[in-house]
């Protein structure tokens, strides 16, 4: 039937009729169904019912069929993607050994979280490791990682399989087994070598020179992120990317004057970042200089990896650093200024105060006018007569908001004054809201524009866990314009804060606001991303940072609260009795990390519930966990229990949310979200992760205004 006119009806024959169909019938019929519009799924409902009720007719191919149909929609109906790939017994003497690895593909890619169909797929896997085709132990691979899971009976099992095959590997195969390791963080020292290996020589190439670009990011990605450090290949991959820039710009030169295609853009941009992993920076400023001469852009988050590095190793202050600052956003725009600015305290803070000068000498002939923060910033390196500044300038481009809220701060309130700086942000936050939700905005609710900050009633639980830090030493995860670490300075004028931030664009506007606020020589904003940089942080051996916290603020990516609490606390980076504190772990959620610190034996904790800031109507949740010995200890108190099933799933929910806000700003609502936070607290507090002491007996909040400040630990 047509996408439009999808509906189940009593004559459908998959509805009326399963029996009069043959396994393989119903797995061709699920294939037209994933053309169908996603939000209409009858049909597919329908080949499900039928493949239910077949599935112990199945043979291996029709497994696979069905479930790749089904898979390709990425609809999460479980009893086909499951029943049919597990409805055959694994035997040892089953030839095709295609099926096992397509049925686990379309598994993961259905979002599939059933623990027996897992089992079933790695028992055969196991059995049949030796005579799969070199393409079936990189789809394996893959599709353990699509679903986050890679135990080591599989992970023992697709890397025999790989080992075995891998002098016939194609390109592809290469790139996606070494991508799907990395992903998961598993390091096997072999088979790392045996990739490495085959790249450099593969049956179709003399060298990595024939690859795609896609092949070529991949695996560089693959290396740096294991720390797998190959400078040889390396080089040549990144010069096979140059090759393939260059003929790609001669052949549209033509048509897009020269532009290149988005998607060799990101294979460039993945290749910087990995270079910049290297142990010595300078292939990776050759490569950047080399993609700059083609005309090439390099991304905010590609550049962001290379002053990340900058700044972990202490080699800031050099002129190719400077550069990329300079080259973060358009000239002349409020985020181009404060780039400037950026790169200019880099440059005085190693000695190069004359350089400095000239470096916002000439952004400010270039582009006409500096803003305040860079012309105060000029003055204090003794810059001589007048600089041209601008009461505003434009705020164009991916950052408009945060550039305009610069702009807010600089111009309402007084340079020095951490409480004006402060206010100016919530006025900021509050006017930008539509006219329904008390902004100045537009009329329709979904004409506003939200700010994440954890203002309003969230200031009250930072401030709780400020005062309860048993030191100074704090750290923020997630500084987006500086002003929760603001806030944080203000209860703690003692407190020194390290804040990371992984967009560089971001990072420059949240330093000009530290900058006007007068706390730079307390709060020191960093680039990068907390996967790249907490790892090289604490007082374990090998750690480039020594250095540990008495307070950490997580307020990046949800999904990455436990693993970086994780890497935290294998580093020796938290000390006794130290605080952490979390927002938004009910918006959009973090199942995973609430339920590691309110049923590990080592925090005690307790989950605030209030109201998100800027958004009337909507609860969210603020965690407060404090350090009681280490997971390690025997007297640490009860060991982790493992996580039921649910909270894979509700995981899987907040990332699918936060991933459309994210894409689409203003994609989800302020009606979407509540009823979605209304669907996820209920959940949580059926596994008994909600709050406290200070909710209802229904588990309802008990209040809202004040509610945060009652609602602390002792």
């Amino acid at each position: 039937t047509s996408s439009h006119q999808h509906h189940r009806t009593p004559g459908s024959p998959c509805a009326s009729s399963p029996a009069r169909l043959r396994p393989q019938n119903v797995a061709n019929a699920a294939r037209p169904s994933t053309t169908c519009l996603p939000s209409r799924e009858p049909a597919l409902d329908e080949t499900g019912f039928a493949a239910a009720n077949k599935a112990g007719e199945f043979d291996s191919q029709d497994s696979a069929s069905a479930g790749r149909s089904h898979g390709t929609l990425k609809c999460l109906r479980e009893r086909l993607a499951d029943d049919a790939a597990a409805s055959r017994t694994p035997k040892p003497d089953d030839s095709n050994t295609q099926a096992p690895a397509n049925a686990r593909w379309s598994s993961a890619t259905a979002q599939s979280l059933q623990e027996t169909l897992l089992g079933e797929i790695c028992v055969r896997a196991r059995v049949a490791a030796h005579h799969l085709r070199s393409q079936e132990p990189a789809n394996l691979a893959w599709s353990y990682t699509a679903s986050r899971r890679l135990g080591s009976h599989l992970s023992g099992a697709a890397c025999s399989a790989s080992l075995v095959r891998i002098k016939g590997f194609r390109p592809q195969e290469l790139a996606s087994t070494a991508w799907s390791y990395a992903k998961l963080l598993v390091r096997d020292e072999q088979l790392m070598n045996a990739i490495s290996s085959a790249a450099k020589f593969t049956p179709s190439s003399k060298g990595p020179t024939d690859w795609g670009s896609q092949e070529l990011a991949n695996t560089a990605w693959a290396f740096s992120r294991l720390a797998y450090q190959d400078e040889t290949l390396m080089a040549a991959m990144s010069a096979s990317v140059l090759a393939i820039l260059h003929v790609g710009n001669a052949a549209v030169a033509d048509e897009k004057e020269g532009r290149s295609s988005p998607a060799l853009v990101r294979h460039v941009e993945m290749m910087l970042w990995s270079l910049s992993r290297l142990a010595d920076l300078e292939l990776a400023w050759t490569f950047r200089e080399a993609v700059q001469v083609q005309g090439c852009p390099v991304g905010r988050l590609a550049s962001g990896g290379l002053l990340s590095e900058c700044e972990t190793r202490g080699e800031w202050g050099d002129t190719r650093e400077a550069d990329v600052y300079l080259t973060l956003a358009a000239p002349g725009s409020q985020v181009a200024s404060a780039a400037a600015r950026a790169a200019a305290c880099r440059l005085a803070e190693a000695g190069a105060v004359v350089a400095a000068l000239r470096l916002l000498d000439e952004t400010a002939a270039a582009a006409g006018s500096l803003d305040r923060a860079a012309a105060r910033a000029w003055r204090a390196f003794g810059g001589r007569g007048s600089l041209p500044v601008a009461a505003s300038l434009p705020c164009v481009g991916e950052h408009e908001k945060e550039a305009q809220l610069l702009a807010h701060v600089l111009s309402s309130s007084p340079p020095g004054d951490v409480t004006a700086v402060c206010e100016a942000i919530e006025s900021f936050g509050i006017g930008g809201l539509s006219r329904p939700f008390g902004g100045a905005g537009g009329f329709a609710p979904s004409a506003g524009r939200w700010l994440k900050v954890a203002g309003g009633e969230k200031t009250a639980v930072l401030g709780a866990a400020a005062r309860l830090a048993p030191g100074p030493r704090f750290l923020e995860v997630g500084a987006y314009c500086g002003y929760s670490a603001l806030r944080l300075a203000l209860v703690r004028p003692d407190a020194r804060i390290l804040s990371l931030e992984a967009d560089p664009c971001v990072a420059v506007i949240a330093r000009c606001v530290v900058a006007h606020a007068g706390l730079s020589h307390q709060i020191d904003v960093r680039i990068g991303h907390s996967e790249d940089v907490l790892p090289k942080m604490g007082r374990s051996a090998g750690c480039k940072i020594q250095d540990s916290f008495d307070l950490v603020f997580f307020d990046q990516r949800g999904s990455r609260y436990e693993a970086d609490l994780d890497v935290l606390e294998e580093n020796m980076a938290l000390n006794d009795g130290a605080v952490l504190v979390a927002d938004n772990v009910l918006k959009p959620g973090a199942p995973n990390f609430l339920w590691r610190v309110i049923r590990g034996g080592h925090f005690e904790t307790r989950v605030v519930s209030l109201e998100e800031y800027a958004m009337p109507g909507v609860e969210d949740w603020m965690s407060l966990s404090v350090r009681r010995g280490h997971p390690d200890d025997g007297d640490a108190g009860r060991a982790l229990p493992p996580p039921p099933p649910e909270l894979r799933r509700l995981e899987w929910e907040a990332d699918r949310i936060r991933g459309r806000a994210e894409r689409s700003p203003g994609g989800v609502g302020f009606a979407q979200w509540a009823a979605f936070v209304a669907r996820m607290r209920e959940a949580l507090m059926k596994l008994g992760l909600g709050p406290g002491p200070g909710a209802g007996p229904s588990g309802e909040p008990a209040g809202r205004r004040g509610a945060a400040s009652e609602r602390q630990p002792q």
